[in-house]
């Protein structure tokens, strides 16, 4: 199975460690995440950092973890970073349906 988890607005100092402690109870659960950026304008160097240690956390237990609904914006800062051909895969929630798994 794999959760869809809705980011906030800006992903940056003051809520960077909420957001980490939700994506690991999702991992906790056994699910592969979807981060959903459609409200996300923003992301600082603890929202890097901390999507980086979400990807080799789960990637290293065998659990997808992607983002999807990137506006231009973000997608640039992620672009610079090195970060969005790892992250970015707005066809995944198709993909896992097909692969009968629930949203």
């Amino acid at each position: 199975m794999f959760m869809i988890y809705r980011t906030p607005k800006r992903i940056y100092e003051v809520n960077y460690q909420q957001i980490s402690n939700d994506m690991n109870r999702v991992l906790s659960n056994g699910d592969d995440i979807i981060l959903d950026f459609s409200d996300t304008i923003y992301v600082s160097s603890a929202g890097i950092r901390t999507l980086i240690m979400g990807l080799k956390t789960f990637n290293a237990k065998g659990y997808d973890f992607c983002i999807v609904n990137v506006n231009p914006m973000v997608k640039e800062i992620l672009d610079k970073c090195g970060l969005s051909k790892y992250l970015i895969q707005e066809d995944i929630i198709q993909l896992k349906k097909k692969q009968n798994k629930r949203v």
